[in-house]
This record gives structure tokens, sequence and C-alpha cells, in this order.
């Protein structure tokens, strides 16, 4: 476990890095270089298992500026790497797997990595900063998704090679400088109290978050899809590998940072009193953590077709589940019109409003809860079981 200075090490740090690799790499960068494009696609081209995601910005003058390289992005794409644009990019982000990460001022270029004046921290092996890092990706990219189609693509690509080719070739003058204000990509705006565009630094998001995770750790799991939700008329028990004699709760990929004795609290994509379409708390147990065996296998996906979509899970243990219908559990907009920006570590010290924290929600397996989050759901369900008593599972 460490946190390193980096001042003119980024390219050794980065290339050390990437001989232990074989998960994922991630990358927020404005800019990107060709030459550090070349060493992302050679890696990859030998490393097949592997999968990457760059998000960057996509503006025709960066390209006419040469500080972002099109032929770069071409052979990152060729190597099957997952290019998102987003407006108004700034941080800096290199994710090796989920234990190695680069965070500071430099962009994904020779001169950022090798030959700029550049400060930026290598985080080796520090799992619950490593986690949020990869929880912020994750989030981003999610955002970029769902606000529209903003991925870059091998055709967007040639026709941008095409445009700023004939930009160039068109100028008879050499010494006058091009402009274009073409830009593309996703438009995602922070908002503030004062309802203005506010960029958030990324760092000052972990020190809030790390302020906010102190205390015992817990999770909220949610259960079910969107599409196709519980009735609340239902009483609830989490799903049981009859094989493996052990209770669960499934995920459909590796759920980073839920460890040994964590608590999760449980809840099902349902509706309330009211009808409304929202997630209810049910229950809390404590985790066992996941490890590499917690995997579906073929009999236990045909004990239950839904496996396959969700195959990773963590086995439970002292669990309490209210004896009541669905529909007497707890609302999570309950929770948030509670505790409001103190719902959770990365809603802490922003000024959201309540339907913006419920879209953190969405397309999520899990979230992380600040300890308000949980004292509030620990006495809200002591009320609940003994008002309707525990379940016996």
């Amino acid at each position: 476990m460490s946190i390193e200075l980096l001042t003119n090490e980024h390219m050794v740090s980065l290339t050390n890095a990437l001989k232990n690799t074989n998960k994922h790499i991630k990358i927020i960068s404005p800019f990107i270089g060709l030459n550090t494009s070349k060493l992302i696609s050679e890696f990859m081209k030998n490393n097949i298992q592997c999968e990457c995601t760059v998000i960057t910005r996509f503006y025709t003058q960066d390209f006419i500026d040469r500080v972002s390289n099109l032929e770069g992005l071409k052979l990152l794409k060729q190597s099957n790497a997952k290019l998102y644009a987003l407006k108004n990019l700034h941080s800096k982000l290199y994710l090796i797997d989920d234990n190695y990460g680069i965070i500071g001022s430099a962009n994904f270029t020779m001169g950022g990595f090798k030959s700029n004046h550049e400060l930026s921290l290598a985080i080796k092996d520090e799992t619950c900063l490593l986690n949020n890092l990869n929880e912020y990706f994750d989030e981003l990219k999610d955002d970029i998704r769902h606000a529209g189609d903003w991925e870059i693509t091998s055709e967007i690509i040639e026709k941008e090679i095409e445009l700023t080719d004939r930009m160039f070739k068109n100028s008879n003058d050499k010494s006058v400088k091009f402009t274009n204000s073409k830009i593309w990509g996703a438009d995602i705006k922070k908002i503030n109290n004062d309802k203005t565009i506010k960029e958030i630094d990324i760092v000052e998001e972990f020190l809030k978050e790390d302020l906010a995770k102190s205390g015992e750790i817990a999770w909220i799991k949610f259960e079910g899809k969107s599409d196709n939700r519980t009735s609340n008329k239902f009483k609830y028990l989490p799903h049981k590998i009859i094989s493996k004699n052990m209770y669960i709760t499934c995920f459909p990929k590796n759920p980073r940072g839920i460890e040994n004795g964590v608590t999760i609290f449980l809840s099902k994509l349902s509706y309330d009193e009211n009808g409304k379409s929202v997630p209810m708390i049910v229950g809390r147990a404590k985790s066992y953590g996941f490890n590499s065996s917690n995997i579906a296998d073929d009999f236990d996906k045909k004990q239950a077709k839904w496996l396959e979509d969700y195959p990773y899970y963590v086995e439970l243990y002292d669990i309490e589940i209210i004896d009541t219908e669905i529909v007497n559990g707890i609302s999570l907009n309950t929770l948030i019109m509670q505790l409001g920006n103190d719902v959770f570590p990365n809603t802490v010290g922003k000024c959201l409003e309540n339907e913006d924290i419920r879209k953190r929600t969405r397309r999520r397996s899990h979230l992380r809860l600040t300890p308000m989050s949980k004292k509030y759901l620990d006495d809200k369900l002591e009320c609940l079981l003994n008002k309707y008593g525990k379940r016996k599972v």
C-alpha cells in the first residue's frame, strides 16, 4: 500500500503497472497522444483478455492544434478500446485493474507523461481510494452513455481525419492559424446551489468522501430489474443456492469493495404505498465478501435462469428480514428526503436536488452508504423488526 508523488516519472510508473495488468485499463484525459496510444495499443494486442476504456474530449480545434492526436485515437480503437467523448473535460485519471492508479495534472500524451512539468499521485494497493476512483470512472461512463450516443467510433475518427486534412491542404499560407469551434461529446452539467455549472475537482471529492466514510462500512444492494419490478405484496427472502446451502445477493459484475464483515441493506425494486416505482429496503445482513469462487456455475444457472445476468455473488449471514410485505419496508425516497446530500459518500458536500441524487442510483447494483445513512436505516429497521417480526431464513 502506497501513495507516491510523481513529477517526471509518469511513463515509468505506468509502464511498470502494465506488466501485471490482466483485467482493465481506464483512462480519463482531455488530450490523447500518438506515442502513448501506441503503448496501450501494443499492450492490448498482446493481452486480448484485457479491456480498455477511454474518456476524452473530441474537439476539432484540439486536433488542428495537435494537442490531441486522431491517429492515436485510431490506434486505440483498432485495439478494441472503447472511446467516449465528453465536453468540458478537465480531469486526468489512469486506472490499472483494481490496484493501481494515477491522478493529477498529466494528459495522456508524451508531453504530459515525459517532458512537461506535471504533478500527480501514483496510488498502489490503496483499496478504499482505488475503489472510489473506479466508481467515479464507472459513474462518469454511465452518465455519458445515458446522455446519448457519444461513443467515438472508427467512422467518426475517419471523418474527423478527412476534415482536418482538408483544412490543412486547402491552406496556402502556412502562417495562418486555423480555428474551428466544432466540439462533439456528451454535455454533462454539474450544478451548484446557484444552479450554475460547476466542475468538481476530483481530489476534493475524495477528501469529502473520506470524511463521509469514517465509521462502519455499509452498502445498499438493489435487487431486481426496473422493467420487471417485484409486486409490493410479496414478502422478501434472499436467494438461496441449494447446492451450497447459502443465502446470497447477486451482481452483474465483480462487486468491488464489498468485503468480509460489511453490512448490506437489502432492497427490492418494487413500489411504495402510493404505487411509485422505488427501491424498498426490507432487511439487512452481513457479507463474507467476494472471492474468486463466488461465481454461479451451470448447475446454479439451471436452477435460477436470472443468474446468467447476475453470476457474481456474495454470501450473506446474520440475515434480518422484516416479516411483512415489501410495501411496508423503507422507501429509498424516504431516506433521500431525510438525509439529502448526506445519503451517499459521493454526494456529501454537494448541493444536489433529491431527483439528482435518485438518478445516481439508477442502473447501479449497489452503492456505498454514509455512516449517517447506516444509522438511519438501522434505527428504522429496528422499529420495523419490532413491529412485524423477523422472517425465518
